[in-house]
């Protein structure tokens, strides 16, 4: 498993560092300024980042912030959040990061996003006597344990090259405990 994740991640930067050609940069007072040419890619001043919420993700219910590795609106990304989900019986902390990379047509600001996360999952019990069960994947996750899963990432990003409202929409195939599942995630922040 661990091969494969190399393998994505260098994929990834792969595809980055061969689609860096005919690039034009523009750095203009403190605004993020850009400059749209068809078929090039869109420079700013400073690393893209976006603030969201996500549902359904690799954290389940989280909060996040995802940040580009270079100076584009599109290419190579990371991000991090914290989730918390908890009901009378039960508590889960999230904690997913990961790799995302976004393909498309930068002018539109309209994007295939492909990602790879880890997720470490901390789950508690509220009332250890009323426990309900809490299961993933088809797996009963245990109070008291932590636990980490792995999943990917294919959906549809639209997001303002500008900054302003981020939505986010696809699906997450993942792997826990030796099993597997796909679900739904939708997030929606803003991006600056």
């Amino acid at each position: 498993m661990k091969q494969t994740i190399l393998s994505i991640i260098v994929i990834l930067l792969t595809f980055n560092l061969a689609s860096s050609q005919d690039t034009i940069h523009l750095i203009k007072n403190d605004t993020i300024q850009l400059k749209k040419l068809q078929h090039h890619k869109i420079y700013t001043d400073r690393l893209p980042q976006l603030v969201y919420a996500e549902l359904g993700g690799p954290g389940l219910l989280s909060a996040n912030y995802d940040t580009r590795l270079n100076k584009t609106v599109d290419g190579v990304g990371l991000r991090v959040g914290l989730g918390y989900n908890f009901n009378n019986s039960f508590k889960l902390t999230t904690i997913p990061f990961g790799f995302n990379y976004l393909f498309g047509h930068s002018n539109k600001a309209k994007y295939l996003e492909l990602g790879i996360n880890e997720t470490i999952l901390i789950a508690g019990s509220v009332d250890p006597n009323n426990y309900t069960s809490y299961s993933l994947a088809g797996k009963n996750v245990d109070p008291g344990k932590t636990y980490n899963f792995t999943s990917f990432l294919v959906g549809y990003r639209s997001q303002p090259n500008e900054g302003g409202f981020n939505f986010r929409a696809g699906l997450m195939p993942f792997f826990f405990e030796g099993e597997s599942s796909i679900s739904i995630y939708l997030s929606f922040g803003f991006n600056f």
